[in-house]
């Protein structure tokens, strides 16, 4: 798996001049604003009896005040089976990002809820960026997973971009 996003960080490239800071917690209270994508939806064929899986994601960047992240929103459309073991591994890499810059990102392992859950939804944050800068924020990401059995090891989905905040 090469490539992929691990924890929750901050990448501040030299040529570009950032004003930001990584924060925990919840942002100040202000008046919330977001876009995100329509809903991109997937199905995933699952080997032998257990059907297909569908699942879908929304990427997302969200302002409150001076506070900015990445999230993607997932949930399952359908499934054929009760199956409980469909994934070895399923995971959302969210990213905040500005210019399409990396500013911070996190991976979310979701594969206990797409093995067990039924009709599962749940939402992949960033963590709160504080900054006074405008234009050109977006959330990003990708979702890997790897279907148990079927011998083809793990894919990537990459997930269209959120559209700018203004």
């Amino acid at each position: 798996m090469i490539g992929k996003l691990r924890k929750t960080a901050i990448v501040a490239l030299a040529a570009v001049p950032l004003a930001f800071a990584l924060v925990g917690g919840s942002a100040a209270q202000a008046a919330a604003i977001s876009d995100c994508t329509a809903w991109q939806p997937k199905t995933i064929d699952l080997p032998g009896i257990n059907g297909e899986h569908g699942v879908s994601m929304k990427v997302c960047v969200e302002r409150n005040g001076n506070y900015l992240r990445g999230a993607i929103h997932w949930k399952e459309t359908f499934r054929m089976t009760a199956y409980s073991d469909r994934y070895d591994g399923f995971e959302i890499d969210v990213r905040l990002e500005r210019y399409d810059n990396h500013i911070a990102w996190r991976t979310c392992d979701v594969k206990s809820a797409m093995n067990n859950g039924v009709g599962s939804s749940g939402t992949c944050y960033t963590s709160w960026v504080e900054t006074t800068l405008k234009n050109g924020w977006t959330g990003d990401g990708q979702v890997w997973y790897d279907v148990n059995n079927d011998g083809k090891g793990g894919f990537y989905w990459y997930l269209h971009g959120s559209p700018q905040l203004p």
